[in-house]
């Protein structure tokens, strides 16, 4: 259990979340949220960053090869 991943939840950095677990995280905490709102990535919507960031998100996403591999795999069938 000690070498699951983990990751820090958008809405509040003192949360450390198993990446399995961090969807149905974002949803119960972005509720109670009182911060400047956040954008969703579109290549992994767990991930939540200001909308002046996003640009700059979207460039550097570790998602973004796995999403276009998969849109790519989609085509060819």
């Amino acid at each position: 259990m000690a070498d699951l991943p983990y990751a820090t939840c958008p809405y509040n950095k003192e949360h450390r979340i198993w990446k399995l677990r961090m969807p149905s995280h974002i949803m119960k905490c972005s509720k109670s949220y009182k911060g400047p709102p956040l954008a969703i990535c579109k290549y992994n919507a767990t991930h939540r960053v200001p909308p002046s960031a996003m640009e700059d998100h979207l460039e550097e996403c570790s998602d973004k090869q796995l999403f276009h591999s998969y849109e790519i795999g989609q085509i060819a069938l």
